[in-house]
């Protein structure tokens, strides 16, 4: 990875990053005040409201990974033609699309449908360019896809011992163990056999 790409993918995560902890803090906000009411009517103390919305972070941390993908985006591309960066790039020889390459090397997560609504929403982790990746990396990235490919076919046997061996890997990888939960889910739920392999979330 070039001295560039490392610029530009810095500034690229430290808006994602924000977006992924922010967002939920807002989220959860947005939530509180709407149901403050109900759980008071319930009788539930501060604290647990509180620990409640602390176990519901990663949930909402997951939802708010497009919306950082999108501002992660516009807002590195905004900064660098704020600060001539672009122009600078350009003048060296370097395009715009080869400036903005490390945006692109992201993966497919986890398609995910939210309650009321028919389009799915994918959720995008950025990994880095392709051609920088380790021998390792792009081993376990063509496993991954391999057992998504065994996820959205319902074989669930085989998936899962693609999955176990992903873990084996990654112990605490959340979107193995994400993926562990949507199996064990769908063996109790079985889809319709003409499923799509999206998630539906059944609450907002």
């Amino acid at each position: 990875m070039t001295t560039l790409d490392r610029y530009v993918s810095g500034l690229y995560l430290r808006v994602w990053l924000i977006c992924v902890l922010g967002a939920p803090l807002l989220f959860i906000i947005i939530k509180l005040t709407d149901d403050l009411d109900r759980y008071l009517a319930r009788g539930l103390s501060i604290q647990q409201v509180l620990l409640a919305h602390l176990y519901d972070f990663p949930y909402q941390m997951g939802l708010s990974f497009p919306v950082a993908s999108l501002f992660g985006a516009v807002f590195t591309v905004a900064l660098m033609s704020r600060n001539f960066e672009v122009t600078a790039a350009k003048a060296s020889g370097v395009s715009f699309y080869r400036l903005i390459a490390p945006l692109f090397a992201c993966e497919a997560l986890a398609p995910v449908r939210v309650k009321g609504k028919a389009k799915p929403v994918t959720i995008l982790e950025p990994l880095g360019l392709e051609e920088e990746m380790t021998p390792e990396q792009l081993e376990r990235e063509r496993s991954f896809q391999h057992f998504l490919f065994l996820y959205r076919s319902q074989s669930w046997d085989q998936a899962e011992e693609m999955l176990q061996r992903l873990l084996e890997e990654e112990p605490e990888s959340y979107l193995y163990k994400l993926y562990q939960e949507r199996i064990d889910h769908f063996r109790e739920n079985p889809p319709e056999p003409d499923w799509d392999g999206v998630f539906t979330h059944e609450t907002k």
